[in-house]
């Protein structure tokens, strides 16, 4: 059984289309948990509908506030049972094979380890317009490069193709403040304890609009030269996040990781209060840096 947990927040012109995909699915033992956000238009409604029709299938959870993307996830980890789980956002449409391909390259995998596996995505307008068949050649994403020393400066999944097993759900347990994003921490955990697997072909249309909490952009020299523009103390708090998840991932678990890891951790954390050359050095020298030339260079120069 998969658990899909649907996080939703005033989607009423997209959650129709992707709860259709869903039961769409080729692969049918699964169920949708999901959690709204305190949206203001008719998101519920619709869902309780869906809830009506499908009351085996589908389970909306109470409302308790309004909580942000992350914690709304980390809400709806907390009530997933199932030996599997999926995350979906609100306004995307999973191409029918989704599950079946997930959950069959995840149990080929995971040989009783803490698993997780992800996939490319297509990017779409808000009418369903193909923008990029590809959104990590898009977004110049080495996607299957998930090394521990890149992915603590560098996500290289989208939640909404994550699915992991219940090893590394309960390894998870509550995500902490500290975490960036609840997809960012979870693949941090599985690198740190388990396996990771990228499927090099998009499974979801990935929608592109005004709403997005985050969206795909390219990583090219426009984009940093509009880093630039936007100052460089904001990429100095947002390097400072990644240092501060880092630091919570060792308090939580550093009697449980093994010490080639931990030593890792331990190197990466001490970028924090680290001297304009020591925090290159350490950059450079144990490889803490990002996917990409251009990424690097933004890094490096930017930072």
């Amino acid at each position: 059984m998969i658990d899909i947990l649907l996080a939703t927040y005033n989607a009423e012109k997209y959650i129709t289309q992707q709860i259709d995909s869903i039961l769409s699915q080729t692969y049918k033992n699964f169920k949708i948990i999901v959690s709204d956000d305190g949206s203001t238009d008719r998101t519920v409604s619709i869902i309780n509908e869906y809830v009506s029709t499908y009351p085996d299938k589908i389970t909306l959870l109470p409302f308790i506030k309004n909580l942000g993307v992350k914690e709304n996830f980390n809400y709806l980890l907390q009530s997933a049972n199932s030996d599997y789980i999926a995350f979906s956002d609100h306004d995307d449409i999973w191409l029918e094979n989704k599950l079946e391909i997930s959950i069959k390259k995840l149990k080929e995998i995971e040989n009783n380890l803490p698993t997780l596996i992800y996939s490319d995505k297509s990017l779409v307008d808000e009418n369903i317009h193909l923008i990029s068949l590809s959104s990590n050649k898009a977004e110049n994403l080495q996607a299957e490069n998930f090394i521990l020393n890149k992915l603590l400066v560098q996500n290289t999944a989208s939640g909404c193709t994550i699915m992991i097993n219940k090893k590394l759900k309960d390894l998870v347990g509550n995500i902490p403040d500290e975490a960036i994003m609840h997809d960012h921490y979870i693949m941090l955990i599985a690198s740190i304890f388990g396996k990771i697997e990228y499927i090099d072909k998009p499974l979801i249309l990935y929608r592109q609009h005004d709403d997005n909490v985050i969206g795909g952009a390219k990583y090219n020299l426009v984009y940093i030269i509009r880093k630039l523009l936007n100052g460089r103390k904001t990429l100095a708090d947002k390097f400072q996040e990644y240092i501060n998840q880092s630091k919570k991932i060792e308090e939580i678990y550093s009697d449980k990781i093994d010490s080639s890891t931990l030593d890792i951790i331990k190197k990466f954390n001490k970028l924090d209060n680290a001297s304009f050359f020591q925090f290159r050095y350490i950059l450079i020298k144990h490889n803490f840096l990002k996917t990409g030339l251009m990424r690097k260079l933004g890094m490096l120069i930017l930072l």
